[in-house]
């Protein structure tokens, strides 16, 4: 064997012992945080998260009115992907900013009928539309919360770049979503 065969198998072999290393670091990041992190970090997460949408209706047929029963029929086999492109306008900062997230424009954005909206909001969602409306803005409020915006901001210029009419109402929101405050939410956040 030469030397240039030996050494492409020394690179080969290593190689494969170091991809292997690091698939077992990323398969389990309890060696790469620590135990008290990682699971702070996991606790920290499934608390953020709020259920808002269903796919199956809060209520059964009986419950409906004949019109719902129509709109119903109408939307089979439509709703998931209804809700989906709801949550995709959640995304988009744009539209958020310049439009409020009400029946009327998301109805006009998604191509949707505003009355087939209100049959979602009412049997799909856990929110009524306008506590989805300010749930969007508290949403708004924690990413500029997690991208540093009360080292230099106050709270109250927080309420009106997340489009909240006053901070009081910000506040109730938050704590409703949250069961904390901004600043809570901000010390939390970055404690971690």
């Amino acid at each position: 064997m030469d030397k240039l065969t030996i050494f492409t198998n020394v690179f080969i072999f290593s190689t494969i012992i170091w991809f292997f290393w690091l698939l077992y670091l990323l398969m389990n990041p309890i060696l790469l945080y620590g135990e008290d992190c990682l699971i702070s970090q996991i606790n920290y997460s499934q608390n953020k998260e709020i259920k808002i949408w269903l796919s199956k209706t809060k209520y059964n047929s009986k419950d409906k009115n004949i019109t719902e029963i129509i709109i119903e029929n109408q939307l089979e086999g439509k709703i998931d992907n209804i809700i989906l492109e709801i949550k995709k306008l959640e995304l988009n900062y744009s539209f958020i900013s310049q439009k409020e997230m009400n029946l009327e424009n998301i109805s006009q954005k998604i191509k949707t009928p505003k009355y087939h909206l209100k049959y979602i909001f009412k049997y799909h969602c856990n929110l009524t539309p306008l506590e989805y409306q300010n749930f969007i803005k508290v949403k708004l409020a924690i990413n500029l919360i997690e991208n540093n915006y009360l080292n230099d901001k106050t709270v109250d210029s927080l309420s009106r770049d997340s489009l909240f009419t006053s901070r009081v109402t910000m506040y109730k929101y938050f704590k409703k979503f949250h069961n904390q405050t901004p600043i809570e939410y901000n010390n939390l956040f970055f404690s971690n």
